[in-house]
């Protein structure tokens, strides 16, 4: 004797391809509100509000670059073992060593772990500033004032010690 339709033996939920169809749509909702709380909970900050204003002051940059190159300027930052220590190089002898350095370390990829710190000279004539603490990952370090600056890339963990140097300088 077979089972009549609407019996236990011909119920949905016993169907295997019932559950394939469910699964579908199922995982496409999960997956879903997953990526909508990754996108909540992880801001990149990958694109800056003010795009046009950065643009303009590309050339107020490049300035910069051309004044260190022009000035032989290097520097060697050192992040390892308590202050942070800068040591600034010119080959310029008209060159004026300013009181203090703006160093921005910026992160690669997430605008949120940039830093900026302010060194100021020693009796000694480099520069230090606190202890800093970095995130794992690649770091753009620029050093320099108004007139100036110099650029150096800086891996963490794995380098304490960074070269700067003006863009286009060997």
């Amino acid at each position: 004797m077979s089972a009549r339709p609407g019996t236990i033996e011909h119920a949905w939920h016993r169907q295997p391809m019932v559950w394939m169809i469910i699964a579908i749509p199922a995982s496409s909702v999960v997956m879903g509100i997953v990526m909508l709380w990754l996108a909540i909970a992880s801001y990149d900050g990958l694109v800056v509000d003010d795009y046009y204003k950065r643009g303009l002051e590309i050339n107020r940059v490049l300035d910069r670059d051309r004044a260190a190159q022009q000035a032989g300027l290097s520097a060697q930052l050192d992040l390892g073992g308590g202050d942070a220590r800068l040591t600034l190089a010119a080959q310029d002898p008209g060159f004026r060593m300013p009181a203090a350095v703006s160093v921005e370390l910026s992160y690669a990829t997430r605008a949120g772990r940039d830093q900026r710190v302010e060194f100021a000279r020693t009796p000694a004539g480099d520069y230090t500033a606190p202890p800093l603490r970095l995130a794992r990952g690649r770091y753009y370090v620029h050093a320099g004032s108004r007139e100036w600056r110099i650029s150096g890339v800086l891996e963490v963990p794995g380098g304490a010690r960074v070269r700067l140097a003006a863009r286009g300088a060997p």
